[in-house]
């Protein structure tokens, strides 16, 4: 599923991703899941921003922009938003993260972003999709194995 965002809806999410930074600046908070040090975070969190805002829109649902202790319902509709620029790119989920949970995948880059489908934590938590070979160890699961929005 396409989504095209405004002009105005990616400020919106500029100015988000950009708080986001100041706060993690300010509060001296570390990158999570290891991330690289030196990385892009601005464009990173802008990204991010923007990819919750194409999946609210595409859900026809409010978006906040909320973080921290506010965000304990995830970031959209219940759901945790996972983000990556590449077209190809696999949904990552961390041990840590949250077997119940509602893990969403959407690609892409503003202002056109694409929601790739959905699973809940356990169900990809799998050993076959569990990688080492990369910078932070984690499971990556390849959008073939998500599922449609409107799936429950």
């Amino acid at each position: 599923m396409i989504v095209r965002l405004s002009p105005g809806e990616c400020r919106a999410a500029a100015y988000v991703g950009i708080n986001r930074r100041l706060d993690s600046m300010r509060n001296q908070r570390p990158e999570v899941h290891g991330a690289a040090a030196g990385g892009d975070y601005w464009t990173i969190d802008v990204e991010a921003a923007g990819a919750e805002l194409a999946l609210a829109k595409a859900l026809g649902v409010h978006w906040t922009g909320l973080d921290g202790p506010d965000k304990d319902v995830g970031d959209v509709a219940g759901a945790q938003v996972r983000h990556s620029r590449r077209p190809d790119a696999s949904l990552i989920l961390h041990e840590r993260d949250a077997d119940d949970d509602r893990f969403v995948l959407v690609t892409g880059a503003l202002p056109e972003m694409t929601v790739r489908g959905w699973l809940h934590g356990r169900d990809g938590k799998r050993p076959e999709f569990w990688r080492t070979n990369v910078p932070r160890p984690a499971y990556f699961v390849p959008a073939s194995e998500l599922r449609p929005m409107g799936a429950r």
